[in-house]
């Protein structure tokens, strides 16, 4: 359970909401009298920092500006009345005036100065003080209690002294009615028992279905009834908890109560339509800070980091001002190191405390560690300089290296400040690849001009500590620099160990099952192992021993093989998980490895399933728990007895052997394991020679021990990274400079950021081969499979194959043509005679409607854009002359657009200065222009698809007569052979 305050408006809606529709507690939890549900009517006015202003009048509820109110801040803070922070019997004016005098003002409440920026509403309620009652519900670990006394009020003094209390255990059925009265209600007017009994069954109700943790009424109002009617209850001052982690199950229940829209109409009635749209109807709930606490901007970043992640981020800071900043990798090592300053008395000097951790990206860990090191590196550098700690313990499955590369980009930016901060950095880390982590940590160092020392996990966690803040005493644990570890043979096996192992059955043999050897079978089957059908022979209360097998609930191949990895390395003879459980994949096999070979562990969608099939099991690994509270670093004692020191104390109190620090528990430990040795509770085992398991080759990749030749290479995009790249450029700057589809095809098919003009003209062939009606042969392909009953996709196809020499595939040759003749030296006329004398026709040239007394609109529109933007144009003016020549024979062999877009695209390549001559004249030559034709006409084609689907035309069939058909007589009989 995480246990977390909300606001005191939000826990009124959630009343008002649920009180009358949450589902019974238990079947017997009945209401008997007509009970007069309290009318929800509350208002939450805010203040805001940027503005200096209140929430407006027009977003306030009506019942505010005719009824007489009470107004105080709602930001946790307990005791407001005796603080002064109460406006009792106000005119709407009046308690505004009262809210503006105080909102944005510090405001000292005991021992804590915050600022008031949340106030709530509601209307007053004159009453006498019989009337008042005090009502608590708690939960513990043994199960819920309620709390309640007749006396309640500000004055209500020691409740835990005066209050009756009734137990409700985990598993205990719900006390009766007559419990209820009998129990809680022993002072309470009998004309009122009935209405408070079935108050609190309903209370009860909503505090177990919407997970409460605590939940505080005082006072709880009862009126009388009037004319005979029941009696009127009424919530004045409320407290609440919500358990964070059932977010997953309750968020839609929280949110829905906190939509306006069912208690009011209007501008008031905030909901999520017209507005950001949610998850649920409502608002999600807001977890306020504790009173004094405000979020600074940089823990408010970080928290939107987390709340966006699936890894954890948490920061808070201590002390601005202090000496000491930790970065540290894991919840539990954030604690740990924290506990490691403060125990060296240098808790005055901690700035920060918070952790990473869940695998966050580079780019994630760049942002946290960016925050941090702005942070540190602000104001007037100390005499005494600071200190970094980056710490963490031995990661089981991150790359240490990996997660090193946003630190070190965060380290790199901010060289300088660190450098005039005269900042110390510490890093001691572990776990996969953290060699070359700390090797680039330390590297890094050199360049920077930052001393930098580094320590791998030989070195106790906490060790670095005191060797950071320069404390002499003699450590307590042994600090070692860290050692290479080359990859090398396996092991030798000992004698000992070789003569346990079983001989390898040889290829061909044949078992006792039946089953035979195969050449090079690698799966290893351990149903035969198992023992199915009978139960484990230990005891319920030890779980834990040599032949333990565990489901393991969710999807979790990489856990699951480092425990079949450890299984191996510590000789058993079967893996200690016999299956997975997870419901929506239906019942299948995974492959999992055993050593060298390879084993199978089925999955199935349900625990009864998993039990039925496999009964030796008694353990259950949950990696589906759905937690929303992750992260040590971002939980928080909400009262004494949830801090460290109540832990210690109790756990010590029940027999527990618990260390003062985390540094001193492997001396604890040490003096613990020989203390059991000595009195025989231990007898030492000689230790068996580990077997070397195979490094998984994807990791072993990673790590840069071996190497292996790409199957293909691709050098236009990558999406590997943090953000997708197109030829370098990242997919969020593609829009920041809205370079447009020109831009990206200059990117993908270049490889290259081509100038605005050519951009454009890209954007202009696209557009202008888009489509070229119904008629052509593309076109009418996409139409009859489409009205075949084809899909999308298929009916493209169809249309593209007959993209070649005599439909579309023009340009290609045409840009050929005239770039060969102008190369070539030949004058546009004697280019024309050479093809007559070839008897082969000018790509690019002629038209069956259009002519030099008709032009051809589109290609007026190349001509014109290409005079005015291109900075060259040569071989366009040299495909005009030859127009000149051609049209001179005959009006129509005009330049068409094929032959324009051609000899235009080649005039970009050439002339944009972008390319080479060698680059332009291999995207000539490898079908760039085709390229933009396929590109266009795709547009229309996939037009033609979807008008045939709109239309529902029917299946096509060309009319007979419109096909000439000709069976010529067959001059020759047919000759049917025999067979002999």
């Amino acid at each position: 359970m995480s246990s977390k305050a909300i606001r005191e408006y939000d826990a009124k809606l959630l009343l008002a909401y649920w009180l009358e529709r949450a589902p019974p507690v238990d079947p017997s939890a009945q209401v008997k009298t007509k009970l007069v549900y309290p009318t929800p009517r509350v208002a939450q006015i805010s203040w805001d920092p940027a503005t200096n202003t209140i929430t407006p009048e027009n977003q306030l509820p009506g019942w505010v500006f005719t009824t007489k109110l009470v107004a105080k801040p709602d930001q946790l803070i307990k005791r407001r009345g005796k603080a002064g922070l109460l406006a009792l019997n106000k005119t709407w004016e009046e308690a505004k005036e009262w809210i503006v005098q105080r909102a944005g003002k510090p405001q000292k409440v005991e021992s804590v100065t915050g600022t008031l920026n949340n106030f709530i509403v509601e209307p007053f309620l004159p009453h006498p003080s019989d009337a008042e009652y005090y009502v608590c519900i708690n939960s513990e670990r043994e199960g819920d209690y309620i709390l309640f006394t007749h006396e309640g009020g500000v004055d209500i003094g020691d409740v835990d002294a005066k209050a009756l209390k009734l137990s409700l255990p985990v598993g205990e059925p719900f006390p009766s009615r007559q419990t209820i009265a009998d129990t809680l209600l022993k002072h309470v007017p009998a004309s009122k028992k009935e209405t408070l009994v079935d108050f609190l069954i309903r209370l009860y109700s909503v505090y177990v279905d919407l997970h409460f943790a605590y939940l505080e009424i005082n006072p709880l109002v009862v009126l009388d009834g009037v004319n005979g009617g029941e009696p009127t209850i009424h919530y004045l001052d409320m407290a609440a908890k919500l358990d964070q982690t059932a977010e997953s199950i309750c968020g839609p229940k929280w949110a829905i109560a906190r939509d306006l829209s069912v208690y009011e109409s209007g501008p008031q009635a905030t909901t999520t339509k017209g507005k950001i749209i949610g998850a649920d109807r409502g608002p999600p709930m807001v977890w306020p800070a504790p009173f004094g606490r405000d979020l600074t901007k940089e823990e408010a970043y970080i928290q939107k980091l987390d709340a966006s992640t699936g890894a954890s981020l948490k920061l808070t800071v201590l002390n601005p001002e202090g000496r000491i900043w930790t970065m540290v990798a894991g919840g539990g090592a954030s604690v740990v190191y924290s506990d490691a300053i403060a125990a060296h008395g240098f808790a005055h000097e901690l700035a920060n405390y918070g952790e990473y951790s869940g695998a966050p990206s580079e780019g994630q860990t760049y942002e946290y560690a960016k925050t941090i090191l702005d942070l540190m590196t602000r104001g007037k550098p100390r005499p005494d300089g600071k200190i970094l700690i980056i710490g963490g313990g031995i990661a089981n499955f991150t790359n240490v290296a990996a997660t090193f590369k946003g630190i070190i980009r965060a380290l790199k930016e901010y060289k300088a400040p660190l450098v005039a901060h005269q900042v110390k950095i510490y890093v001691r880390r572990g776990g996969p690849n953290y060699q070359e982590g700390l090797k680039a940590m330390r590297l890094l160092g050199e360049s920077l001009g930052v001393p930098i020392k580094v320590y791998g996990p030989d070195t106790h966690i906490t060790a670095i500590v005191p060797l950071a803040l320069g404390v002499t005493s003699k450590p307590k644990n042994p600090i070692h620099s860290i050692a290479p570890t080359p990859v090398g043979p396996p092991s030798p096996k000992s004698s000992a160990s070789c003569q346990n192992l079983a001989p390898e059955p040889s290829v061909g043999s044949i078992h006792a099952d039946g089953e035979r050897t195969q050449a090079q079978d690698q799966i290893v089957n351990f149903e035969d192992k198992t023992g199915k059908g009978s139960q484990p022979q230990r005891p319920w209360y030890r779980p834990f021993d040599a032949q333990t097998r565990s489901f393991v609930y969710g999807l979790q191949p990489r856990a699951i093989q480092g425990m079949l990895d450890f299984d191996y390395s510590c000789g058993r003879d079967t893996p200690s998980v016999a299956a997975m459980i997870y419901p929506f994949g239906g019942h299948h096999i995974q492959k999992f490895y055993w050593g060298t070979k390879e084993t199978l562990l089925p999955v199935y969608t349900s625990v009864a399933e998993a039990c039925k099939k496999h009964p030796d099991v008694d353990v259950v690994v949950n990696f589906a728990s759905s937690r929303m509270q992750f992260g040590h670093a971002g939980s928080m004692a909400n009262s004494d007895m949830e801090t460290a020191d109540a832990k210690n104390a109790a756990m010590r109190a029940a027999g527990f052997i618990v260390p003062d620090t985390f540094e001193d528990l492997p001396e604890v430990l040490k003096q613990t394991y020989e203390r059991l040795v000595s009195n025989g509770t231990i007898k030492p085992q000689p230790e068996r020679e580990p077997p070397v398991i195979p490094m998984d080759y994807k990791w072993a990749q990673e790590l840069g021990l071996i190497r292996k030749p790409a199957a293909f290479i691709s050098t236009i995009s990558d999406e590997r990274g943090q953000e997708l790249l197109y030829a370098g450029m990242r997919i969020s700057d593609v829009f920041k400079e809205d370079i447009g589809v020109g831009g990206v095809v200059s990117l993908l098919w270049f490889k290259r950021r081509l100038p605005p003009w050519a951009t454009k003209f890209i954007e202009m062939v696209l557009m202008l081969t888009a489509d070229h009606g119904p008629a052509v042969s593309g076109a009418m392909n996409t139409i009859v499979a489409t009205r075949a009953g084809k899909d999308l996709i298929s009916s493209l196809a169809s249309g593209l194959l007959t993209i070649g020499s005599r439909f579309g595939g023009a340009l290609d040759e045409a840009a050929s043509m005239f770039s060969n003749a102008r190369d070539t030296g030949l004058t546009p006329r004697e280019f024309v005679d050479s093809c007559r004398k070839q008897n082969k026709l000018i790509s690019g040239i002629g038209h069956k409607i259009k002519s030099v007394n008709n032009p051809d609109l589109r290609v007026e529109l190349v001509k014109e854009y290409v005079h005015k933007h291109f900075p060259s144009h040569s071989l366009l003016d040299y495909a005009l002359a030859v127009e000149k020549v051609t049209t001179s024979k005959k009006d129509t062999l005009i330049l068409n657009v094929d032959g324009c877009i051609a000899v235009c695209f080649v005039d970009l390549l050439r002339d944009s200065g972008a390319f080479t001559p060698e680059e332009a004249d291999e995207y000539i030559k490898i079908g760039t222009l085709n390229g933009l034709f396929v590109l266009g006409r795709s547009i229309g084609f996939i037009g033609h698809h979807l008008d045939q689907k709109r239309l529902r035309a029917p299946l096509y069939r060309h009319p007979a007569d419109d096909i000439f058909i000709n069976m010529a007589d067959i001059s020759q009989p047919r000759v049917l052979g025999k067979m002999q």
